[in-house]
């Protein structure tokens, strides 16, 4: 829950897995398919591979998938004496294709070494095809009615390479540095004509990404502590143009921009363990470069340097099967390169979606607290952060009754979080009952946005005979506020059963999700200067069947983890 500055800063939680089963070589995988019923039917399948040979592994799988979903949705506007209201109907659909190849090596003496290369491809498709119609009244006054029909396109490719070296030494000491780079380019476009107007709004959005990443570690005993020293650097560029053409007249225009980064980072982490009691210190030090260019110009004021310090701590004891953990960690949330662009996009007459190239990173302190009592598990955790990223309306400077959609910083964001779980067992039956609580601290505009979220569960799992499971599981959360927006409360019962054939080589299962159509999509935001709620139909409700067979359960030894993780996902 709090793995310390070895990750970069805002990662939340890591899970590391350490494989103790033997494994042989040949051949081995797992197949995979799946069908997907919503209100249209989906499908995927996934082959993964491994060819083992003494020291050396040879991996690789493909992956194919594809979803489809209709939507209806009706939203309300009102703001400055005018409202707005909009109904849209569209037919999503998307299909991606991908793989991965890569070789290993791992000898006797604690070294091993890998190298691997993903790729993913969206092709050129129309991933949406829909209608909108648009009436807007002034002092109750109707002034105008809009229709169109839109497509929305997409093109992707995006190219991944890592590789690793690793040697776990005698003593307890160790070495391993990774490289990435990685490469992301493509297409989004949306072209709208409006009917019985005769008028065209055509938008393109062409984009290019790099990223170079690095990153060594190395670990040893000091003082009776495991310790772990290193360092990560990573550059990243990402180029956008954007593009705007037609006869219908707004107050958008063609722009470009182009994100650069460097990013470098020292850190130090400490584990030492006294009796019952263990305590992990972590210290990460990053230096930021980010320069911002708009329509080829360099922008001072989107440009920014920054270091800073990022300490975390964590105390447990443990005893018997009790542990009981209090953390704290400074890190930071960077916004994503999307939301910084420059572009503008057509939401409609009255709304455009504006992206924020001033955005600032959020920092924030979290306090946090794990305990695991027998079967009670307890989880608590406070938030302290500057800068916070929301999204909220704004009047547009270029135009007149146009409100401008876009991220920006809130001074200061609060949150408080508790949770508690128990499971136990009677026979075949092991049900888990889950409850928390939740609150956001903000105050935006002169209004209070604090309303709670509490939440409740019950998930049961029948054990059946010959590996058949059933899964029922009952979940509640109420009217709450997120964000500046507030989401309805909602209740959904799930259900699922999995049985797994031959000695576990095949596995079927069938899972259904919101069996009683009770998911409720409405929620609305009310500011000082505006009032927006939307409803949709519920795109949650599905029916999946998914079959998969293994064989030889020998999985590549790759021990790459990756570097500019953090970067990566902001891409």
């Amino acid at each position: 829950m709090a793995p310390g500055p070895e990750y970069p800063s805002g990662t939340e939680s890591v899970i590391c897995i350490t494989t103790i089963r033997k494994q042989g070589d040949g051949w081995s995988g797992m197949l995979f398919g799946q069908l997907t019923g919503q209100n249209r039917v989906g499908e995927a399948a996934f082959a993964d591979l491994n060819y083992r040979v003494k020291r050396w592994d040879i991996f690789g799988n493909l992956q194919y998938a594809y979803s489809a979903l209709h939507e209806r949705s009706e939203e309300y506007l009102a703001f400055d004496k005018r409202s707005v209201a909009s109904r849209n109907d569209a037919n999503n659909k998307i299909s991606q294709l991908g793989g991965t190849m890569g070789i290993n090596y791992t000898a006797d003496n604690g070294v091993s070494a890998g190298f691997k290369y993903v790729y993913m491809l969206h092709p050129n498709q129309n991933v949406c095809s829909g209608t909108a119609l648009t009436e807007s009244f002034y002092n109750d006054s109707r002034r105008l009615a809009r229709g169109w029909n839109a497509d929305y396109s997409i093109r992707q490719n995006y190219h991944l390479v890592n590789g690793y070296y690793r040697h776990e030494m005698s003593k307890r000491r160790l070495f391993q540095t990774d490289v990435d780079m990685l490469y992301i380019n493509g297409l989004y476009g949306q072209n709208k004509n409006f009917a019985n107007e005769e008028k065209t709004l055509l938008e393109t959005n062409h984009f290019n990404s790099w990223l170079y990443a690095g990153k060594a570690i190395y670990g040893f005993p000091l003082w009776g502590m495991d310790m772990k020293i290193g360092g990560e650097a990573s550059r990243t560029r990402m180029e956008s143009d954007n593009g705007i053409v037609g006869t219908l007249q707004t107050a958008m225009s063609s722009s470009k921009s182009v994100s650069e980064q460097n990013n470098y980072a020292l850190f130090w982490d400490g584990y030492v363990r006294l009796k019952n009691f263990s305590l992990s210190l972590g210290l990460r030090a990053e230096h930021v470069n980010f320069n911002y260019y708009s329509n080829n110009r360099y922008d001072a004021d989107a440009s920014y340097t920054s270091t800073l310090l990022y300490p975390s701590v964590v105390v447990s004891y443990t005893k018997g099967g009790n542990r009981v953990s209090l953390s704290y960690d400074y890190s930071v949330a960077r916004p994503t390169y999307q939301q910084l662009n420059n572009s503008t996009s057509f939401v409609s007459d009255y709304v455009y979606k504006v992206g924020n190239p001033l955005l600032r990173s959020a920092n924030v302190h979290k306090l946090g607290l794990v305990a695991s009592l027998g079967k009670l598990k307890i989880t608590a955790s406070g938030r302290y952060s500057r800068n916070h990223l929301l999204t909220s309306y704004f009047p547009l400077e270029q135009a007149d009754s146009v409100l401008a959609l876009r991220t920006f910083n809130l001074h200061i964001y609060k949150s408080l979080s508790l949770g508690a779980a128990y499971g136990f067992q009677v026979g075949a039956w092991r049900p888990t009952v889950e409850a928390s609580y939740s609150q956001q601290f903000i105050t935006y505009q002169g209004r209070k946005f604090n309303k709670p979220l509490y939440s409740a569960s019950i998930k049961n799992m029948v054990v059946l005979p010959k590996s058949t499971f059933v899964f029922f599981n009952i979940l509640y959360s109420s009217l709450a506020h997120d964000g500046l927006n507030t989401s309805h409360q909602q209740f959904r019962v799930d259900m699922n059963v999995s049985k797994a054939l031959a000695k576990n080589k095949w596995n079927l299962n069938l899972a259904v999700t919101d069996l009683l159509n009770t998911y409720s999509n409405r929620k609305w935001m009310q500011t000082a200067d505006v009032l927006n709620w939307s409803v949709g139909n519920n795109t949650v409700r599905k029916v999946e069947l998914t079959v998969s067979y293994n064989f030889n359960s020998t999985h590549s030894k790759f021990r790459g983890t990756g570097a500019g993780n953090a970067e990566q996902r902001r891409l």
